[in-house]
């Protein structure tokens, strides 16, 4: 695919004239936008070259950027055959244009020149992994690649809402992220999943049935990346929290004694994909310290998009966000209990959302506290001063990114929440408590980070640095430098 496409500001480019034709009708662009794409009748259009009359029997077609006020890019698709893709196609996120698109950087043509990437992004119901995995999938779609799901049948709905085709898992072993899988036992139905074979077989089924030409692989399904891998398949390896961790999981106990038995080596699977995309901040991670190979590469924090340029919160009128895990963890209830009694006698309001895995009836609360079973975030952490947490990399980064200090309480000791926690800690953006930490404690923790301090500074130092470093874009800029590796016609 190509280098890094540019991202085009609204105050740049040529702007479009509502004259200018577009389309195979040569209808004028505002009109073309309006009618054909659907789009709002006041937006602003603006294009790096003005588009001539598109005819049918022109050689090619490329799509420029085209902007909806100064918000959302609509992204772009570029140089196809008209044989090769229809108008409606074409015109469902873009403006038409007759001449090769060229930027004046000397951007190198894309590899992808004749037809739209086709990715398969294969994941699993495990909360956090998700968000970002959606991210970066929209952000491809908005650069006019064709994009799909595979994954566990539960997560159909919430995929499907972002506008993506979805295919269940057929040979999977079952799995439910709002299940209860307590010890050991526990631990092993995990890794049992990860290193299950099923989710292999049918991304194989589904590419043979529609072919791909690049697989996005969640990092923790061992059988999928094996089958990839064994098919010579363009793939990429999806790292959702720090690499550090991850490292540890499959260079010590048990995991990479269960993966070996199914013939699989996940750290060896990694490496050796074309891509391993690291969905957070670097300098957070402690693996970026040392070297790492050469397809292991950090996006950024995947937020799409990303929080706007925050509004400054007043501390006369503080906000707490209270959100644990959306998986079933033993502890979790009472861990919410003790810091309902800790914030309530507290001068703030406090908003929980207990997630699906937990009945948010089954709580006392005082008249400072809202229980939810569930809030989008993006409505609350604008307004909010601080976040108690479980330590998962996904809320995680979401208060960092607004700035926001937090009081974490790791719920599971095998998962990555300890180690995001003391990261945080170690920079004076956090505290970091036992999940059965009393009331009393939870209160204290939570009144230091309240007020003024180091820690807010530190917070909105941690939190420009986010929102500067778009980890959607970068991970689609990467993609889009892939090499093809044509297999139009299966992988068996």
């Amino acid at each position: 695919m190509a280098a890094p496409r540019p991202r085009v500001p609204m105050s740049s480019g040529v702007a479009m004239s509502t004259e200018i034709a577009c389309g195979p009708s040569g209808m004028p662009a505002r009109e073309f936008a309006t009618r054909v794409m659907g789009a709002d009748p006041g937006l602003q259009l603006r294009a790096l070259a003005v588009p001539p009359l598109l005819t049918a029997d022109s050689p090619g077609i490329i799509v420029v950027d085209m902007m909806v006020g100064s918000a959302r890019d609509l992204g772009s698709v570029r140089d196809h055959r008209l044989d090769e893709i229809t108008l409606e196609q074409v015109a469902v996120r873009a403006v038409v244009c007759l001449e090769p698109w060229a930027h004046p950087s000397g951007a190198t043509p894309s590899p992808w020149r004749h037809h739209m990437a086709r990715i398969l992004f294969v994941t699993w119901d495990g909360g956090g992994n998700v968000p970002p995995a959606l991210g970066i999938a929209t952000e491809a779609r908005n650069r006019g690649h064709q994009v799909r799901f595979l994954g566990h049948a539960q997560q159909r709905r919430r995929i499907e809402r972002h506008g993506f085709r979805f295919t269940p898992y057929v040979h999977a072993r079952p799995w439910q992220s709002t299940t209860n899988h307590p010890g050991i036992t526990g631990l092993y139905q995990s890794l049992a999943v990860f290193t299950d074979a099923g989710p292999g077989i049918d991304l194989l089924d589904t590419v043979a049935r529609e072919p791909i030409d690049v697989v996005v692989v969640d990092c923790l399904l061992y059988g999928a990346l094996q089958a990839a891998a064994d098919a010579h398949l363009t793939r990429v390896t999806l790292v959702h929290t720090y690499y550090e961790f991850m490292y540890q999981g499959v260079t010590r106990g048990v995991t990479p004694v269960m993966a070996r038995l199914k013939g699989q080596r996940p750290l060896r699977l990694w490496t050796s994909s074309d891509l391993a995309l690291v969905t957070t901040d670097k300098d957070l991670d402690p693996a970026s310290h040392r070297s790492l190979p050469a397809s292991v590469h950090y996006t950024g924090v995947v937020r799409h998009p990303m929080p706007s340029p925050l509004t400054p919160v007043s501390e006369r009128d503080p906000l707490i966000l209270v959100s644990l895990s959306s998986l079933n963890f033993d502890g979790q209830q009472r861990a919410l209990q003790n810091i309902l009694e800790a914030v309530g006698g507290l001068p703030a309001h406090t908003v929980v959302t207990t997630g699906p895995s937990v009945d948010p009836t089954g709580f006392t609360a005082g008249p400072n506290t809202e229980v939810h079973g569930y809030v989008p975030h993006e409505q609350i952490l604008p307004t909010a001063t601080l976040v108690i947490g479980h330590g998962g990399h996904d809320t995680t980064m979401r208060a960092l990114a607004h700035d926001l200090p937090l009081v974490i309480l790791p719920i599971h000791p095998a998962l990555d929440q300890k180690m995001i926690g003391r990261s945080l800690e170690q920079r004076g953006v956090a505290r970091c408590l036992r999940k059965t930490a009393a009331p009393e404690r939870i209160r204290s923790a939570v009144g230091k980070l309240l007020v003024a301090g180091p820690h807010r500074t530190t917070a909105a130092t941690l939190g420009a640095r986010i929102r500067a470093h778009d980890g959607a874009v970068h991970a689609a800029d990467l993609i889009d430098q892939l090499p093809i590796r044509e297999r139009r016609r299966g992988v068996r």
